[in-house]
């Protein structure tokens, strides 16, 4: 049996890849939080393995590159930090 939880990040900057003065933006911090719990199991002298996990992050200002929506010859990405999420899931495995 475990448990864990753990904080990671990616760090913010700025936008390069434009094409005039407007377009070089900065963008923030993204930031996650996961926790995780499971268990490990061996049965009948270790002929049946069951492992099930159950998972948790939260992310704060995920950092999205975005394509423009107009042509050009040079392509202006930008990175935005828009929206935050949940990611939520069961793992499990028999063998």
């Amino acid at each position: 049996i475990y448990v864990s939880a753990t904080r990671g990040f990616r760090e913010g900057g700025w936008n390069v890849h434009g094409t005039d003065v407007s377009t070089f933006t900065t963008y923030g911090t993204e930031k996650i939080w996961t926790y995780e719990t499971g268990v490990k199991t061996s049965w009948l002298n270790d002929s049946l393995r069951a492992n099930v996990a159950l998972f948790n992050s939260d992310i704060t200002d995920i950092q999205v590159t975005a394509t423009p929506t107009t042509a050009a010859l040079i392509p202006s990405y930008s990175t935005t930090t828009p929206v935050n999420a949940r990611v939520r899931g069961l793992e499990a495995e028999l063998s």
